[in-house]
């Protein structure tokens, strides 16, 4: 598919960028050659290939998932410079 200069500055227009004729021209390069690996991709027969619903095999990788206590209050707030009995303590900010 060939890309004229218009669609160029029409798509330049749509992302509220304005080439100037150089650019333009050059950008009219990169979208013809992207498009030409575009329809060399479309070539490629994948008639015998099943679809991938994800890029890994298998099953992904999950756990269980377990209620589990790793620290207890009074050792988090060991860590604190100021609490209060069962919470920590901060600036007030305002």
């Amino acid at each position: 598919m060939a890309i004229s200069l218009d669609d160029v500055l029409h798509v330049g227009e749509l992302s509220k960028i304005r080439p100037n004729q150089e650019e333009a021209a050059c950008l009219q390069a990169q979208f013809a050659d992207i498009l030409g690996y575009m329809e060399r991709l479309n070539a490629v027969d994948t008639g015998g290939v099943e679809p991938l619903y994800s890029p890994h095999e298998g099953l992904p990788a999950v756990r269980e998932d377990r209620v589990a206590k790793t620290c207890n209050r009074t050792e988090l707030l060991m860590n604190s410079p100021a609490d209060s009995e069962e919470f920590f303590v901060v600036p007030r900010v305002i």
